[in-house]
């Protein structure tokens, strides 16, 4: 596999992109350029890579982020059948109390974290 430049603007870009919509589906990974590498490349199985993707984002250290995420990608679980991240977001803030704004706040926080932990990992390849 050749390795392409990155640098973590480049991760946080893609993954702000994958938390809309659908959230983390198999086309929207399709669509994304340099998350693929840090996650085993596009021909991987898909399984795989989302399994990758959910133990990565276990690794943040605070429960509130990795949850606030794992419901902006509709990775969480109840949070799989919305079509947008605002309708995620508004039954996720309903639930822990929380308006709009500050889980997006969560959310952009848990990025620029997970973003570090995708390219350490790839660091140790």
């Amino acid at each position: 596999m050749t390795r392409l430049t990155m640098n973590k603007d480049d991760i946080v870009d893609e993954l702000r992109y994958l938390r809309k919509g659908e959230g983390f589906t198999p086309m929207r990974y399709l669509d994304l350029i340099h998350l693929p590498e840090l996650l085993g490349g596009k021909d991987r199985d898909f399984h795989l890579v989302k399994a990758f993707f959910i133990e990565a984002i276990q690794t943040l250290p605070a429960k509130q982020l990795q949850e606030s995420l794992l419901v902006a990608f509709g990775l969480a679980k109840g949070y799989d059948c919305f079509d947008t991240v605002r309708d995620r977001r508004a039954v996720y803030g309903q639930r822990v109390g929380r308006k709009y704004d500050t889980l997006q706040h969560w959310e952009d926080m848990a990025l620029e974290q997970l973003a570090g932990i995708l390219l350490k990992s790839r660091q140790s390849w």
